[in-house]
C-alpha cells in the first residue's frame, strides 16, 4: 500500500539499494511544491509501451540541469538533440548529423572538416574575412560573385585581379606583370579569334 514518511529517508546496503518494481511501466513522480500544486516532473519509463526511460521537467520554461562539478558528461551510444543545443565547449569524437542550423559564435577548430553530399551544395557565409590555412584544393569550378582576388606571397604588396562589371578583367600589381610559357608561344585572342 501507500505509505507517507514526513523525514528523511535513508537506506543503506550495497549495490542494488532501491528496487522500482512495475508490472509494464515504473516511473518517479515529483512534486516540491506540494501534491496540491500538481507534479512538477517525473523519470523512468511513462507508460506501458513507451521503452524511453525519460527525464522529465514539466514546467514551462523550466531546464534539466546536469552539473558534474568540473567533470565530463559523457553520451555513449547515439545522441539525438531535437531542440537548441547550447555548449560553451562541446567535444565530438565520431560522427555529427546535422539536420538543419548550426550556428557557430565562436571558434570551430578540427584537425579535418569534410562537408559533403549527393548533388546539393554547401554556402559558407562570413561578415568578415575568412581565412584558409594551408593548402586549399578545388577540384571543379571556383566562381568569384562579388568583390575582387588577391594574391599575396609575403602579406604585402598584393596583386589584385578583379572584374569590372562590364566585362572588363583589370589585373592590378605594384610590379611587373610576368607571363611566362613552357610551350613558348603567348596567344592572345579578340573574341576566340587570333
Amino acid at each position: 500500500g501507500d505509505a507517507d514518511i514526513a523525514g528523511s529517508l535513508h537506506i543503506r546496503k550495497n549495490a542494488g539499494t532501491l528496487n522500482l518494481v512495475g508490472t509494464d511501466h515504473s516511473y518517479i513522480q515529483w512534486y516540491p511544491d506540494g501534491t496540491s500544486a500538481g507534479r512538477k516532473a517525473y523519470t523512468g519509463y511513462g507508460g506501458a509501451t513507451d521503452n524511453n526511460f525519460s527525464i522529465v521537467n514539466e514546467i514551462s520554461g523550466g531546464n534539466v540541469k546536469i552539473n558534474t562539478n568540473g567533470g565530463a558528461i559523457e553520451l555513449l551510444d547515439n545522441t539525438v538533440v531535437t531542440g537548441e543545443l547550447e555548449a560553451t565547449s562541446l567535444d565530438i569524437n565520431g560522427n555529427a548529423d546535422i539536420s538543419g542550423t548550426l550556428d557557430v559564435h565562436g571558434d570551430l577548430e578540427a584537425p579535418g572538416i569534410y562537408v559533403g553530399a549527393t548533388n546539393t551544395s554547401f554556402d559558407f557565409y562570413n561578415n568578415g574575412t575568412s581565412y584558409l590555412n594551408g593548402a586549399t584544393t578545388v577540384d571543379a569550378n571556383l566562381s568569384i560573385t562579388a568583390g575582387s582576388l588577391s594574391i599575396t606571397a609575403d602579406g604585402s604588396n598584393a596583386t589584385v585581379m578583379s572584374e569590372s562589371g562590364s566585362g572588363d578583367f583589370e589585373i592590378n600589381t605594384v610590379g611587373d606583370i610576368i607571363l611566362d610559357a613552357g610551350g613558348g608561344d603567348i596567344t592572345l585572342r579578340d573574341d576566340g579569334t587570333t
